[in-house]
């Protein structure tokens, strides 16, 4: 199973979009996309999904994909956003699946929403999000994998698996080498 243009409207008038991958009876688990990505990040697991006997929902963060931007948002506003989409899928407890970017958020909505999480996951946690660097190239690259998710699956299959790759060589710089003293 594979939806990806699902989207319900929040409290406050913002819409949230997400996509359904894996089993639709699976173990219900909220899926959060690393940075720069969008709720499309899952898709590059293909059908192995639906063996996990896991139903991920990967919703887009505010302003990624087709949600709305929230101006001034934090990660209790996250939190709440989080708690809506699992009141509208009907799941009361649920587990949390972070990579890279979305790592913050999934320790959140961990802290804040204790009694409904099963579980929380993070796969490979990012850097700051607050950081100068990231706050002025974000939207931009965030972007630029929504669109190529939507148009050229393969391109962005291809750039993640190369970035995979390179995370995993062993640097070439022998500062990273040495023994903290």
């Amino acid at each position: 199973m594979s939806r990806t243009d699902e989207e319900l409207i929040l409290p406050d008038g913002r819409r949230l979009s997400y996509a359904e991958y894996g089993d639709s009876n699976g173990l219900p688990v909220l899926y959060f996309h690393g940075s720069p990505s969008s709720c499309l990040e899952p898709a590059m697991f293909g059908d192995e999904l639906a063996a996990t006997g896991l139903r991920i929902i990967a919703p887009d963060r505010p302003g990624i994909g087709r949600s709305d931007w929230q101006a001034s948002r934090t990660f209790t506003d996250w939190a709440k956003d989080t708690a809506y989409l699992a009141d509208h899928l009907g799941w009361q407890r649920f587990a949390l699946l972070g990579n890279s970017g979305g790592g913050p958020y999934v320790a959140a909505c961990a802290a804040l929403l204790p009694e409904r999480v099963t579980v929380a996951v993070v796969v490979s946690g990012a850097w700051r999000m607050d950081a100068t660097e990231v706050k002025a190239n974000l939207p931009f690259v965030n972007r630029l994998f929504w669109i190529m998710a939507r148009r050229f699956p393969p391109g962005l299959k291809l750039m993640l698996s190369t970035m995979r790759n390179q995370s995993q060589r062993p640097s070439r710089n022998p500062k990273l080498f040495r023994r903290a003293t």
